[in-house]
């Protein structure tokens, strides 16, 4: 009964000593995050939602389906891209043509109204 008991105690001894020693296993690692790494994860999440909301679109979407594109999977594929990816693909959107040229066409139609004004054709600016 003696060694029953022994072993009773030894036992025990042993998982009170590897409960309380198996959790401060774990070590904490902690690094420097800098300020450029808060703002590309901030401007990451800023293009995934630039992203989704632009293909959520009724006519970007009529466009996916057109192509044959199921469009809730492009959806989720945007989830899945990696920050380089949605950040190459955001910056691309100016340069594609549903985007781009807006900054060109305002300017001639403000060269087009100022020469209709100087002829005399209209007059939009009647003190001039």
């Amino acid at each position: 009964m003696s060694l029953l008991s022994n072993s009773k105690r030894i036992f025990t001894a042993f998982v009170i000593f590897s409960f309380f020693t198996l959790g401060m296993q774990n070590v904490a690692v902690a690094g420097i995050v800098s300020s450029g790494d808060i703002m590309t994860a901030q401007q990451s999440q800023s293009d995934r939602v630039q992203l989704k909301t632009w293909m959520a679109r009724e006519d970007v979407r009529q466009q996916l389906i057109d192509l044959g594109v199921d469009v809730e999977a492009a959806i989720s594929r945007v989830d899945s891209m990696t920050n380089t990816e949605v950040q190459q693909l955001s910056a691309k959107m100016d340069a594609m043509p549903a985007g781009s040229g807006f900054v060109e066409t305002a300017v001639l139609a403000f060269l087009v109204l100022v020469v209709l004004e100087v002829t005399g054709v209209t007059d939009i600016l009647p003190n001039i």
